[in-house]
């Protein structure tokens, strides 16, 4: 089975498919399904990470995965968005 993989991060795409592909999932980057990247303008990696999976299964027609991991700007002392 096909998945849309809301990144076209390579490392991020050999992580995950280590761990789809023994359960028989297939990962797409959205790159490859001729996919573009969506604005993450959201407050939290929970929310962004829910707009790139949607973004990338309403465009592929498939079912989709993403995450965020964000940078932690508050670590850094700088003001989260």
């Amino acid at each position: 089975m096909k998945i849309g993989l809301a990144s076209n991060n390579p490392g991020k795409l050999a992580e995950l498919q280590a761990m789809f592909a023994p359960l028989g999932f297939d990962l797409l980057t959205q790159g490859s399904l001729g996919i573009s990247e969506v604005a993450e303008p959201l407050h939290t990696f929970v929310e962004n990470a829910l707009t790139k999976a949607r973004h990338a299964a309403q465009h592929s027609g498939l079912s989709a995965v993403a995450d965020d991991a964000g940078l932690c700007r508050c670590f850094l002392g700088v003001n989260p968005l």
